[in-house]
């Protein structure tokens, strides 16, 4: 039976672990952190549960070829899934506020209420939901071509509605309508109104648990507290892995599942480093790079909306970068993550690598700055949400140094690369065999799907 090596123990890597041991390999997974998910994870402080990962997760429908793939690796074994009545609340500051609701009829019908002088983008947008199948088993995807080709920010521009241009603008917070296709927001909105988009009950954590006994029972191995060093290479080939203590372990192939950066530019010692490589690396390149606001709170917040887009009255500024609205959601209608009478409301917020680097270097800077913007975050939900102001048990902060210390991410980002040009970290190294760099680095956009993919994919290249 052949040996593989598999260096990460994220979702990628527990799905290239779970692939390696349905084809016939003795696979094992070596993981620097005491914990497997990697970025896909949740944390306890004092009685509250953190989720650091999954907003919405899409192929919950038995349509979906996604439904299967989620099953064949283990993912969703004795999960709920939660299929929400609307995306989120949108807020305005002057209490107008748009409901994405999941059901297309009913988004229609609300947006044309709304702004009945925008009817026809309206209804050219819900028509195209309505076309959009994406990963169906029994349904043809009808692409409307000028969407997939056209930013959010272009489309935004020929409304005439003020309130419904901006509520629309922060479909994707905290990404900007720049960075992202009108062809994105119809596909996200297609799969809630087919169901086909969830939320799994037991969160990011849960869910990477469920594919960790799926792999296990499989007869899949994981060392955890192993930090690899080193991809060993002899005669153009990978053999192994040395890891920190100086142990050497070998096999016949090796997946890297870890950032690329690190695979690139560290295991790799700079060796297969091309101008293409080189470009993806470059300092002038922007990352979807966020920090996580959490609030643990003694009260029931089940009648507040689990998920609002609010307008700010003022930018919430980290370093450079200021966010005019803010996404915050709450977890009370899963009843793993909450207990009763208690709530955890959490805020993914845009922010920069380089500004918290900096700041880390002296950790007074880093920790004051922390708590001011914790106070500065404070403010807005006990604004916003007026019972939670005295009930306030914990802060927890995430910054993009969080990130990296716990997974050694490159750059902070949350979701690997996101940019136009499809420019990525390639699968296969030419002049190397037996290696495959693997990963939401290897895909044009990051997230679960795109991880859970590229593990499945790196087992296909050694079978071919």
């Amino acid at each position: 039976m052949k040996k593989v090596i598999i260096i990460g123990a994220g979702i990628s890597g527990l799905s290239a672990g779970c692939y390696a041991q349905k084809n016939g390999y003795d696979s094992t997974l070596y993981e620097m952190h005491n914990e497997v998910g990697g970025l896909c994870t949740s944390w306890e402080r004092e009685d509250y549960m953190i989720d650091g990962c999954i907003d919405w997760l899409i192929g919950s429908n038995p349509d979906s070829v996604l439904y299967d793939i989620y099953n064949e690796i283990g993912a969703f074994d004795d999960i709920r899934l939660v299929h929400h009545d609307y995306v989120m609340h949108i807020e305005s500051e002057n209490n107008r506020r748009l409901v994405l609701y999941s059901d297309v009829d009913r988004l229609e019908k609300h947006l044309l209420e709304l702004a009945p002088i925008d009817a026809v983008l309206i209804k050219e947008m819900t028509d195209a939901i309505r076309k959009c199948a994406l990963f169906s088993k029994t349904k043809q995807t009808i692409f409307i071509d000028k969407f997939n080709q056209m930013s959010m920010f272009e489309f935004l521009e020929q409304f005439k509605d003020p309130f419904l241009k901006e509520a629309l603008s922060v479909c994707f917070l905290p990404l900007s309508p720049k960075e992202y296709t009108v062809g994105a927001l119809i596909a996200r909105l297609s799969f809630y109104n087919r169901k086909d988009a969830c939320w799994p009950e037991g969160g990011s954590l849960v869910f990477a648990k469920n594919i960790e006994s799926k792999y296990i029972s499989l007869g899949g191995h994981i060392t955890l507290g192993a930090k690899v060093k080193k991809i060993l290479i002899d005669n153009n080939k990978a053999i192994g892995i040395e890891l920190e203590n100086g142990t050497k372990q070998y096999a016949d192939y090796v997946i890297s599942t870890i950032d690329g950066y690190s695979a690139l530019f560290e295991l790799l010692g700079d060796k297969y480093l091309d101008e293409q490589i080189k470009l993806l690396y470059s300092k002038e390149l922007k990352l979807p790079t966020s920090m996580q606001i959490s609030l643990g709170v003694k009260c029931d917040l089940s009648d507040t909306p689990h998920s609002i887009a609010l307008k700010l009255n003022q930018p919430f500024k980290v370093g450079e970068v200021n966010n005019s609205h803010i996404y915050v959601k709450h977890f009370c209608y899963d009843t793993i993550m909450s207990h009763k009478n208690k709530s955890m409301i959490t805020s993914i917020i845009k922010t920069d690598y380089t500004y918290w680097e900096a700041l880390y270097h002296n950790m007074k800077d880093y920790i004051k700055e922390k708590e001011r913007l914790a106070g500065d975050f404070v403010k807005i939900m006990t604004s916003r949400i007026p019972q939670i102001e005295s009930n306030i048990e914990v802060i927890d902060i995430a910054t993009p140094i969080t990130y990296y210390r716990y997974t050694g991410i490159w750059g902070g980002s949350y979701m690997g690369w996101w940019n136009k040009s499809k420019d990525t970290v390639p699968f296969k190294i030419p002049v190397v065999e037996n290696l495959i760099l693997a990963g939401q680095w290897t895909k044009s956009t990051g997230g679960i799907v795109s991880a859970i993919m590229s593990g499945r994919e790196s087992i296909q290249c050694f079978n071919n």
